[in-house]
């Protein structure tokens, strides 16, 4: 079985769990749209593994956006609160599988850039929250997804060596980051991410199609 010697399963949110990315894309397309903004083709694969502050920071100083970092972070939070309230569906397959891993002994975790005012109640509402047996957002620790000591750091407040936790995630530089922390990765495959594919396929312990190819 791929989690024998496993003892806790940590998932990405946005394009892992729920179908989240494409409301991303819109909104930061259309912030920086309506201020006549150029942008890179990938800027989703750049800002995914960033929270909502660092996100703001980047498209202010990277992308010459003319705003605070404040006011982007309002305007983006006006934006995408209510899809994470009302409207973001899980993925396919993850709450069966979620289930199954919990009944199977498996201590699922989470671990996203979006800041616990959206995760919580978007976990809360499509009844996934009571499987995991902790929530964490970058905010928790003040460091991206691309740092290595994020996942030592989850890894401790779980209680769990590195080797032992699983860590699956749709973003090529979020698993590459994990695997040089000494995790097991697992790429998802995200409609967001299909540039990545093949890096993510070479660099991840296995790959799946649909969340309940974990098992």
């Amino acid at each position: 079985m791929r989690f024998d010697k496993k003892t806790d399963c940590i998932f990405d949110l946005d394009g892992t769990l729920i179908d989240s990315m494409p409301v991303w894309a819109d909104r930061i397309y259309h912030l920086l749209d309506e201020n006549k903004i150029a942008y890179p083709a990938d800027i989703l694969r750049t800002v995914a593994p960033m929270d909502n502050a660092a996100i703001a920071d980047y498209l202010r100083d990277e992308l010459g956006l003319q705003m605070d970092a404040a006011e982007i972070l309002a305007r983006m939070q006006a934006f995408i609160t209510a899809d994470y309230r009302e409207r973001i569906p899980a993925k396919a397959t993850v709450p069966e599988t979620l289930i199954k891993l919990k009944k199977d002994g498996m201590r699922l975790h989470v671990l996203t850039a979006s800041p616990h005012s959206l995760t919580d109640v978007c976990l809360k509402r499509l009844g996934l929250w009571t499987l995991f047996d902790t929530v964490w957002s970058c905010e928790d620790f003040s460091l991206p997804k691309t740092d290595t000591a994020i996942y030592l750091r989850v890894c401790e407040k779980i209680g769990a060596a590195p080797a032992a936790c699983v860590f699956a995630d749709d973003n090529l530089l979020a698993l590459t980051t994990a695997k040089k922390a000494g995790l097991t990765v697992v790429g998802v495959a995200d409609e967001s991410d299909a540039a990545d594919s093949e890096s993510i396929r070479k660099i991840a312990d296995w790959y799946v199609e649909k969340m309940e190819d974990i098992l």
